[in-house]
């Protein structure tokens, strides 16, 4: 229970949310091919789970991009993905 002040919280890392990002990818690439993102600019990512837009922005400008969520376990994810690609991606965990 919470009280005032205070805030119920939702750990993401819990459970297979890879599962439930790959059913999103296509709405990530929708969401980057929007964005028209040209090479070299600058993207941040907030609530990026495990990363599907911003490993999709960061194989467009070919620039890092950083990714912010509140699960070090899907960042982990994230930055695993973004090393066998071969793309720069800071993780950081954050809420927004």
């Amino acid at each position: 229970m919470t009280g005032p002040g205070s805030r119920a919280t939702v750990d993401w890392g819990v459970g297979n949310y890879e599962r439930t990002a790959r059913l999103l990818l296509p709405a990530a690439q929708v969401l980057v091919d929007a964005a028209a993102l040209r090479a070299g600019e600058r993207v941040l990512d907030l609530g990026s789970g495990t990363g599907n837009a911003a490993l999709l922005a960061a194989a467009v400008t070919g620039a890092p991009v950083t990714a912010v969520a509140p699960s070090h376990r899907l960042l982990s994810v994230a930055a695993a993905t973004a090393q066998k690609l071969g793309l720069s991606l800071l993780c950081k965990v954050g809420e927004a």
